[in-house]
């Protein structure tokens, strides 16, 4: 559902030497959209709880040095471009955003206007690149088989406009270049700049191409790298409001009253009666767009409080996974929690009858728990059954050609059926008891019913449901491997031979924790 991001190698906390780049090469995986939604929903915030908050006003002259920053000539030389309103702005903020974020400007950074048009076609060739039409089609297809979106939805179609309908600007790392289309306000335009000036920034101190590079075949890992990034931008983003809107010296590490607010509050459902596709979203997608800013701003805060200093959420300091952001002391104890590998021991083009694989990836925590909660119609419980997750991985199958094999429970398939395997594995029996029960159910509700057929009890150590109306059958398998307590979860079609699907999700354990 994502851009790719990936962890680079780093021996010093929070900071890496970056190589030298061509500036003429452009960076396509790590460019982002800008939107002005998020920013302004949470100005609105700022401003109605400013009293709240415990931050007293500070004195006038201070509050006039903070709102007219005057930089040094150092800082002054780093920020050029032939827009002279936006490169004033930009030499202002800079020493702000060096001070929150706890990094240094160390190259030029320019700042220039540009068309509507020309933002378009440039950001229509970056989606095209990071999600090629293959890709694209088996990200669909899988979270349509989980029930996640609809199988109508086109989804390239559909983020291209969800995109384009909020895109101001964006950062482009290839040529250190902050653009910013035509007619935006200087007021829309400010803290939109610190945010994407800390990823500036950011990409200074590591090298975010290499970022993306590295975990483009993990999901989950690179949901946690894009919300240690988004939470790092939006906190310092945050701190630069609340200064302009108090006129006080504020630290969010000291206000975990006003993260928790933001946190909880649903900034899309805000932003988007001005934003039709928005506001046609299907509910994952809507949680998948925001859960990297508020949800990466508890894990930057968390960060934070137990690290003075405010290290950037770069090389060792980056999570993993999205255990790690939900839960950051996890990521803080002596004792990282680091997932489990997971590694089905059949290649796509070993697996008889037919089936190869039409996509493999993981799910993670996050997406794990939304898929409970969607189908369990409780989120608390949702929470608590994916708590607890170490690790998994899924593949989802595909047969389009005739198979092997007798059918052993009913009339024959589709002619090009799926399958979809996810193992699991989890921090003890409780917990892998907890998520197969759930799991089970979810899966039941997910293909309406409410454990029809054959089933075996809550709390044993498998479960099945055969499904007439929607033609599937639903195993889920509670195993111990390796010493580890793991949960198998196969949704077949009802009617082909299971042996080969069976096979297919043969998997074994490779490391974590």
């Amino acid at each position: 559902m994502r851009g790719r991001v990936g962890l680079g190698k780093s021996g010093e906390r929070g900071t890496m030497r970056r190589p030298e780049r061509d500036p003429d090469v452009r960076i396509r995986s790590a460019s982002r959209p800008v939107s002005v939604l998020g920013v302004w929903v949470l100005a609105t915030l700022l401003v109605a709880c400013g009293g709240q908050t415990g931050v007293r006003a500070a004195p006038a002259a201070a509050a006039d040095t903070m709102a007219a920053a005057r930089p040094d000539s150092a800082t002054a030389g780093l920020v050029g471009g032939g827009d002279t309103s936006l490169v004033r702005v930009a030499r202002e903020v800079l020493p702000a955003v060096e001070r929150e974020s706890g990094l240094a400007a160390t190259r030029p950074l320019a700042v220039a206007r540009t068309t509507r048009k020309r933002l378009e076609t440039y950001m229509l060739g970056e989606f095209e690149q990071d999600l090629p039409p293959a890709r694209a089609r088996a990200v669909e297809e899988t979270y349509s088989r989980l029930g996640l979106l609809p199988d109508s939805l086109d989804l390239p179609t559909f983020l291209r406009k969800l995109y384009l309908e909020q895109v101001v600007g964006y950062y482009d790392p290839g040529r250190d270049t902050l653009y910013v289309r035509e007619g935006v306000t200087d007021a829309e335009f400010r803290p939109v700049l610190v945010h994407e000036m800390t990823h500036a920034l950011q990409d200074e101190h590591m090298d975010l191409d290499s970022l993306m590079r590295a975990r483009q075949d993990d999901n989950d890992a690179t949901t946690a790298a894009h919300a240690a990034l988004e939470g790092q931008a939006t906190y310092v983003m945050l701190e630069w409001l609340l200064r302009q809107r108090t006129g006080a010296d504020v630290d969010l590490a000291t206000m975990r009253s006003l993260v928790d607010m933001v946190s909880g509050t649903d900034l899309l459902s805000a932003g988007a009666s001005s934003m039709p596709e928005l506001a046609s979203a299907p509910p994952f997608i809507r949680a998948s767009l925001v859960f990297p800013y508020q949800a990466g701003l508890s894990f930057i805060q968390a960060l934070w409080e137990g690290h003075p200093g405010r290290p950037a959420p770069l090389g060792v300091d980056m999570p993993t996974s999205t255990e790690q952001v939900l839960h950051p002391a996890h990521f803080l104890s002596d004792t990282r929690d680091v997932p489990t590998g997971i590694r089905f021991t059949a290649d796509s083009a070993s697996l008889e009858g037919g089936w190869r694989d039409a996509h493999t990836d993981d799910l993670g925590e996050f997406e794990t728990r939304f898929f409970l909660a969607t189908f369990l119609g409780d989120t608390a419980r949702a929470r608590s059954a994916a708590r607890g997750w170490d690790g998994d991985r899924y593949r989802l199958l595909r047969r389009c050609a005739a198979g092997t094999g007798a059918a052993e429970d009913g009339p024959a398939a589709p002619s090009c059926p799926e399958a979809f395997v996810w193992a699991s594995v989890w921090d003890g029996p409780e917990a892998a008891a907890a998520f197969s029960t759930a799991v089970d159910e979810a899966f039941a509700a997910r293909y309406g019913s409410r454990g029809a057929g054959s089933r075996s009890g809550p709390g044993s150590p498998s479960a099945a449901d055969t499904i007439p109306g929607a033609g599937r059958v639903i195993t889920v398998s509670r195993a111990t491997m390796e010493g580890r307590p793991t949960v198998l979860v196969i949704d077949r079609p009802l009617g082909v031979d299971a042996a080969p699907i069976r096979a297919a999700a043969r998997f074994r354990l490779a490391g974590g924790s």
